[in-house]
């Protein structure tokens, strides 16, 4: 709830109860807060947390001007609107207040309704000019998505320990694969992951001196002690926080460093940055592999029609690059490309995809995303950034009429070009609710007579024999019958 404490500083308790029915009249929801005798004000707003001060011109013997200059001249309350008033009617003192800072300027005694209004118009006013320099002094000290210190307050508090020859240690945090996650899911849920892992590390406070932001897909610890085993305890509760709370699949990894005598805090920081790099470097292979199976999965569980087609345009693609003499690696990247071909349909609703009838113009706009999607998943991980490549242009033509770079002939991978032939015999031979499926021998034709436009004569020529020699058909049997179709086991086996 919004803190709207207003101070009243008059002498006259007339004028002080006139100011407080006036703003209680208006519904504005102000809290007032008196003050008498003019003592003690600055002490007074740090206390009560005041958003706005009515200042008389004179309390008593009490200069009101001066006390507004002590106000602008504290750092912590110098934003504080003052609005002054006075009873004396020059316009020396309205001057005076007006070039000392004061936000507004009124004079007693208040006795017309219009005054009466306007008083509470001004104070209104000063309350959302104040609330809007605190929302903006907030963005500027913490960060609006987590409510951890913002990265400029943290280097801030590390200078200041640093100064101080505080002992420090700096721990930071890195989700892995967020950009994979936010490709795949979207940015909301990325936006969640970062506030499961500030929440977790919020949740184990204790211990430490504050902690931040400190980049995208990154949060900082400041810790105030070097002990390594304190170190390892304090990472350690991170993690069992996080995994008792984690509700999507990634993984956390740990940099850290501590201060040396004389050291620069951004030698500090660089450290930690340092330590957690070469960390990653162990990790970040495996790590996205698996979050990679786990969106292909996730896909799968929305439509397992794409699983079994997946499976079959990969084994299609095998036979293919095997009767195109590639060696036994070749052969296997080519097979893992066609198994994630569409793996960046995991953005498209599942409505779209389970859509017994033809697609809308629209549908069709968001399924031809899929290439690219998949790319940006793929190509984070080094060890499909090849597949990444073929993903992308496995819907492109022979001809350049393909989407969605407009490419052709070899300057597509010769990857993309079988799966392009193996993805289209396999929607032509499969069940669809809206059309009749073709023959074997009628897709083959199909495909015979794209060849030159479509899809690139040299596969084709292969497709002929392979599907001459009846490999296709055992294999579309095989699958079929097969319900449990792809198995950690044999995914691994094609990731080597």
């Amino acid at each position: 709830m919004r803190n709207n404490n207003v101070l009243v500083v008059d002498d006259s308790k007339v004028d002080r109860l006139i100011i407080m029915k006036t703003l209680e009249s208006a519904n504005y929801d102000i809290n007032v807060i008196e003050s008498d005798d003019g003592i003690d004000i600055i002490e007074k707003i740090k206390l009560n947390e005041i958003k706005v001060v009515i200042l008389d011109i004179m309390i008593g013997d009490i200069d009101g001007i001066e006390i507004l200059k002590q106000i602008k001249a504290d750092q912590q309350i110098c934003d504080t609107p003052v609005i002054m008033c006075s009873s004396l009617h020059d316009s020396y003192s309205i001057t005076q207040s007006l070039e000392n800072g004061a936000y507004d300027y009124f004079e007693k005694p208040i006795s017309n309704k219009t005054l009466k209004i306007t008083l509470a118009l001004k104070i209104k006013n000063a309350l959302d000019v104040r609330f809007r320099l605190d929302h903006m002094k907030y963005l500027q000290e913490y960060d609006s998505l987590t409510g951890l210190l913002s990265r400029k307050s943290i280097e801030s508090e590390i200078q200041k320990y640093s100064e101080r020859g505080h002992i420090l240690t700096v721990v930071i945090l890195d989700i892995n694969g967020l950009r994979i996650l936010n490709d795949a899911y979207g940015h909301d849920v990325g936006d969640k992951i970062i506030r499961e892992v500030s929440d977790a590390v919020r949740c184990v406070s204790d211990g430490y001196l504050c902690s931040g932001r400190w980049g995208s897909d990154e949060i900082i610890v400041l810790l105030p002690f070097s002990v390594q085993k304190s170190i390892a305890k304090f990472i350690e509760r991170v993690k069992e926080q996080i995994d008792s709370t984690r509700k999507n699949d990634y993984g956390i990894t740990f940099g850290w460093a501590t201060s040396r005598h004389n050291e620069p805090f951004d030698r500090l920081t660089q450290n930690a940055e340092e330590n957690l790099y070469s960390n990653k470097i162990l990790e970040k292979s495996n790590v996205r592999r698996l979050m990679i199976d786990s969106i292909m999965n996730t896909l799968h569980q929305k439509n397992p029609r794409e699983e079994k087609h997946s499976v079959r345009v990969s084994m299609i693609s095998e036979a293919l690059s095997k009767e195109l003499g590639f060696s036994d690696y070749e052969v296997k990247r080519i097979t893992l490309a066609a198994l994630m071909h569409d793996v960046g349909k995991i953005v498209v609703d599942e409505k779209i995809l389970n859509k017994p009838g033809k697609l809308s113009e629209e549908e069709w706009i968001s399924i031809k995303r899929h290439p690219e999607i998949g790319f940006k998943i793929l190509s984070t991980s080094t060890d499909t950034i090849d597949i990444a490549n073929s993903v992308l242009v496995h819907h492109e033509r022979w001809d350049g009429k393909g989407y969605p770079k407009g490419i052709k002939e070899k300057e597509i991978p010769i990857a993309a070009r079988i799966i392009a032939v193996a993805d289209a015999y396999d929607a032509m031979t499969a069940y669809r609710t809206y059309r009749e499926r073709l023959s074997s021998e009628e897709a083959v034709q199909e495909i015979v007579r794209c060849s030159g436009t479509q899809f690139d004569p040299l596969v084709v020529d292969a497709f002929i024999k392979v599907s001459e020699s009846k490999k296709i058909d055992q294999e579309m049997v095989s699958i079929h019958e097969n319900q449990n179709l792809i198995n950690e086991e044999q995914l691994q086996s094609v990731m080597i």
